[in-house]
Formats: C-alpha cells, structure tokens, sequence
C-alpha cells in the first residue's frame, strides 16, 4: 500500500523551487562616513521572470524605518559606495540622457547619485565601459578600472583600434596567453588597468582625456582586475593581481 506525501501548502518560498529561486538577492553594503546611510544592491526578478535586475535600497541601519528603494532602470544598478559628500556612486548600464543623438550603446559606467533629493549623473565612461571603481573617503578622488588591448599605448589608441574592428566588421580574439578564460568571461585580449579620474565634485563627466593611467604595467591577462581599494587620502591604491606561478599555476598578489 503507498500513500501520497502530503501536499505542501507554500507557506514558505523554501517548499517551492520556483518561488526559492525568486527570492531577492542582496549583494554589497556601503555605509555613509556617518554611519547614518546604509545602502545595498537588490536583485529581482524581471516582469517576465527571466533575469534578475538589480537596484539599490537604503536600508535604516537602526532598523526602525523600512527600507526604501533609490534607483529603477533596466540596466539596474550595482557596487554602491558613498563619497564624502554624501553623494552615492554605483555602476550602471543606464543610457546617458545628456547624449542626444550622439548617444552609442551604453555600457558599465560610473553614475552619482546626490546626497539629497535628485536625478543620478554621469561621472565617468568610455566606450568599452568600466569593469569597477574605488573612491578615496576623505578627499572624493576616483580611480577607475578600464580594459585596453596589451599592443596598444594609452586609451585613445584602445578606441581607435576598437573602432577599427568595429568598422571592418571584425570579432576574433587572438589568445596568446594562458588562461583565455577566468570563471565567467573571457581573458587575453584586453588588460585591466587601474585609471584615476579625479574628483566627483563636478556637473558633468570627468573627460576622458584627463584620466592617468596608475598600473602602465598591468601585467597580462588578469591586469588590476575589477577590485580596486584607495586610502582615505587618495594617496595609496591597492589590487590584487594574479600573475603566473609556474608552469600551469596562478598566484595572486597585492
């Protein structure tokens, strides 16, 4: 004799897969200098439930005040960090509304969100996006992680060979280094190296021809990677750096 097991009443999302897989995803947390502000990155599902967007939320950190939501785009947002005067930075794909017609697809870029009440802005891009940033807590100076083609002297070169490819309808990748992949994405034919921007103490975003390349020897393929650390001064940058060990092996150092 079988007997059916007993029919759960989804009470829990953890008895469901898909309401389990559903639950909101929290990742990173800035607090404010003050300790007043804490904010993380959220991610949920879509409309149609397909993909996770992410936004960033304002959590009370006495507990008291519910949480309250800071951003809404497509896009969504991630890697919050507050600068000193109160301004909230983060990553973001959201188009530039200040691009009019000259507006090329968006990619991960620096966006600043003001201390008070406003719209966020465009701090720093290129073309091939950002892959990450730091920001001095005391004094506002910003360094960015950008990715340029080993062969290639400074940012401006980078652009024009990108444009090159693009134009002549070429996709290849060359590798000639191990390993051509590290977890989900692919290395070899473009170098992490760290770029300070300046300050985000501005209305408009930081030109890109004043950013100062800080590892001109990023070594290859791994670069300076996506996690960048500044002091509080702004003086001393540290990065983590995988470099080869070996014949078949990887170390990372600071």
């Amino acid at each position: 004799m079988t007997t059916n097991p007993p029919v759960n009443d989804g009470e829990s999302p953890f008895h469901r897969l898909d309401e389990f897989v559903a639950i909101p995803r929290v990742a990173g947390l800035a607090l404010s200098a003050d300790g007043s502000r804490l904010v993380t990155s959220v991610s949920t599902l879509d409309a149609d439930g397909k993909k996770f967007q992410s936004a960033l939320w304002e959590i009370d950190p006495a507990g008291v005040d519910a949480a309250r939501r800071l951003t809404r785009s497509a896009p969504g947002e991630s890697s919050p960090a507050f600068a000193p005067d109160g301004s909230l930075l983060f990553m973001s794909k959201r188009p530039d509304p200040d691009a009019g017609s000259d507006a090329k697809d968006p990619m991960p870029s620096l966006w600043s969100l003001p201390a008070g009440a406003g719209e966020a802005r465009l701090v720093a891009t290129r073309s091939a996006g950002l892959g990450g940033f730091a920001v001095a807590s005391d004094t506002g100076e910003v360094v960015v992680s950008a990715s340029i083609a080993p062969t290639v002297d400074g940012l401006a070169a980078d652009n024009e060979l990108r444009d090159g490819r693009k134009e002549a309808g070429v996709s290849a990748v060359l590798h000639e280094t191990y390993p051509v992949r590290y977890w989900d994405h692919d290395l070899g034919s473009v170098v992490p190296h760290a770029y300070w921007v300046g300050t985000v103490a501005v209305d408009a975003a930081v030109d890109e021809a004043t950013w100062r390349d800080l590892t001109p020897d990023a070594a290859t393929p791994h670069g300076v990677g996506e996690s960048v650390v500044l002091s509080p001064s702004g003086r001393w940058l540290a990065y983590a750096q995988r470099v080869a060990d070996g014949a078949a092996g990887w170390r990372s150092r600071l």
